[in-house]
């Protein structure tokens, strides 16, 4: 556990990386959750780089899809831009993440569900 005044940026920077991911692992598959999870310092730098290729791949995923699901931008960019202030650059004590901080990011993801059911009724799929 790292003491959170001696954190570089690098190393907030790579926790905030990881801590998008697990944030969106544990929305689909909450295991392992804890009251808190301790700030390892600095995570290997594969992990970073993994990280930051999957939050990168579905920035561009949605960014592509902007035209025909302008809902799923807005979604995306709701649960990113919703953990800004709590993913850690900003370091304010010696945790990694929080999953108290992810009741509003979260329905980011969950509400381009709704805006994809107008799709579905247009094509037939469901009726009113």
């Amino acid at each position: 556990m790292a003491v959170w005044e001696d954190l570089p940026l690098g190393a907030r920077g790579g926790n905030a990386l990881i801590s998008y991911c697990r944030y969106l692992g544990k929305l689909f598959w909450p295991i392992d959750l804890a009251v808190f999870y301790p700030h390892p310092g600095n995570w290997p730098l594969e992990k970073v780089l993994l990280a930051g290729g999957l939050i990168l791949g579905l920035s561009v995923l949605v960014w592509a899809q902007r035209h025909r699901s302008p809902y799923l931008l807005v979604g995306w960019l709701w649960f990113v831009g919703m953990l800004v202030p709590m993913i850690g650059l900003v370091q304010t004590g010696v945790w990694a993440m929080a999953d108290r901080h992810t009741y509003a990011p979260t329905i980011g993801i969950i509400s381009p569900r709704f805006g994809d059911c107008t799709g579905w009724q247009r094509a037939g799929v469901i009726n009113r």
